[in-house]
């Protein structure tokens, strides 16, 4: 299944822009009425961030100064101010300074900061000859939903580079499958060619774009069906799943079926031979596409219970699949939670299977808060958003902010992602991260701005929506 996947990836990617960006010296600007730095001055001509121009700080990314990390933060914290200095990077003749502008951009696109001219630049980037400054590029743009209809074409030649990273390939598929949701009848199309004409690798990411469409895809369901009975054989074989294999093909274009929904149920027959044979990654993949063409997950989800608990080596997959799924809870969140109790890597499979089950987990509570003080280098991190995506109740809050102060920085950002997250619903969720940007650790300090920064700005975009 691809969550955990695109999950790890999110954590490393997260992991290492908090170690990168938090070097150097500690926030010096001024301070708002309710306690959070902000940028000396708050102008858009000449505006600083500790006494320094966005053109000075992008000098000191740029020539890999001793302040470089702090640099490189220092510009997502001016937001606004810096797009300017940073599209002028984007024309510069070394490909590694074209680089770290298209990756300040990537951090301003989880913010949700962007212009035209920025957009502007970041679809020129495109087409960088630098594959780094591409793959930041790609995902700048879908980070921001700054794609349109106009853009298919150029992003389905694009993506038949075979020498794109896989990074770049996931942001690209995702942001068709997004104008697929609007304009089916101009990607669907282009996606079918695809599906019948490419490698295995095209044909993974096209079904990943397909299932995001879901029953706007329903174009599709042929293509799809004849390509997972082309894979089912060697797929159903396969011990080891590599990324471009066979059963990476079937289990998503399994998943893809079971998206488009009921309008997938020529497909039925094949998936029902898929579910009975072969690794527990492409079963589970199975099993969820006949639950969601049939309306009745129960059944699925209690054959998946019994894979989890028994002991195959991967059984992990089928605690994802009940995330996944997310249906009956009744039956899932306490198999979910009995696996907590597991030092394998179904334990970490589990914890973010019960944050997709939200409210409906609360029965794990106790337990998660106990795992924050596991001795485990990323789990904690898993754990604290897990505790934000179930409960915003007053003692859950109060685990998560008497963690902030931990030892083990992953368990301090998790908390504080964790904290962020339930801010809108919480006002002493609020209060701890405003809290955090005063806090004497520096790398706590700068990233809690960051958060508020981004409420913020999510903020003034739903009240513009609604004038």
């Amino acid at each position: 299944m691809r969550s955990y996947l695109k999950a790890t990836v999110g954590v490393v990617l997260i992991v290492c822009a908090f170690i990168v960006c938090q070097r150097g010296s500690s926030a010096t600007g001024q301070t708002s009425p309710d306690g959070t730095r902000v940028a000396d001055e708050q102008t858009p001509e000449g505006a600083t961030f500790e006494g320094k121009t966005a053109t000075e700080w992008f000098t000191a990314v740029s020539d890999r100064t001793e302040e470089y990390g702090h640099a490189r933060l220092a510009l997502v914290v001016m937001g606004e101010s810096a797009l300017s200095a940073i599209c002028s990077a984007m024309d510069h003749e070394n490909a590694r300074v074209r680089h770290e502008a298209a990756t300040i951009f990537m951090r301003l696109a989880d913010i949700g900061i962007s212009d035209e001219a920025s957009i502007g630049k970041l679809k020129a980037g495109v087409r960088d000859s630098d594959a780094l400054v591409r793959m930041c590029a790609v995902q700048a743009l879908s980070r921001l939903e700054a794609w349109t209809v106009e853009d298919v074409p150029m992003l389905i030649e694009f993506l038949q580079n075979k020498s794109e990273h896989d990074a770049t390939l996931w942001s690209g598929y995702g942001a068709l499958g997004s104008l697929g949701q609007e304009s089916p009848q101009a990607v669907v199309p282009a996606l079918i060619r695809v599906l019948n004409e490419g490698t295995l690798r095209d044909k993974r990411h096209t079904a990943v774009a397909l299932g995001i469409i879901g029953p706007k895809a329903a174009l599709a369901i042929p293509d799809l069906v004849e390509t997972l009975k082309d894979v089912k054989e060697p797929a159903s074989k396969s011990t080891w799943i590599s990324m471009n294999s066979s059963a990476y093909v079937a289990a998503d274009t399994a998943e893809a079926l079971g998206k488009i929904g009921i309008l997938a149920k020529d497909a039925l027959p094949v998936l029902e031979e898929l579910k009975s044979e072969g690794p527990t990654w492409v079963r589970a993949r199975a099993h969820y596409a006949i639950a969601k063409i049939t309306g009745q997950p129960r059944p699925h989800v209690e054959a998946m219970i019994r894979t989890l608990q028994s002991d195959v080596p991967d059984r992990h997959y089928a605690a994802e699949f009940l995330g996944e799924l997310c249906a009956e809870p009744d039956l899932a969140v306490p198999a979910l939670i009995t696996a907590l109790e597991e030092r394998s890597t179904a334990r970490v499979y589990a914890i973010r299977a019960l944050a997709r089950f939200g409210g409906s987990a609360k029965a794990a509570v106790p337990a998660l808060i106990e795992l924050l003080d596991v001795q485990h280098m990323e789990l904690p991190l898993d754990v604290a958003i897990a505790l934000g995506s179930i409960s915003g109740e007053r003692h859950v809050v109060e685990a998560l902010k008497a963690h902030l102060k931990g030892q083990n920085f992953f368990t301090r950002y998790g908390c504080l992602e964790a904290l962020a997250r339930l801010a809108p619903q919480s006002h002493e969720a609020r209060e701890a991260v405003e809290a955090a940007t005063r806090s004497e650790d520096k790398d706590l300090r700068l990233e809690a701005l960051l958060k508020l920064k981004k409420h913020q700005v999510h903020k003034n975009k739903i009240s513009n929506r609604n004038r």
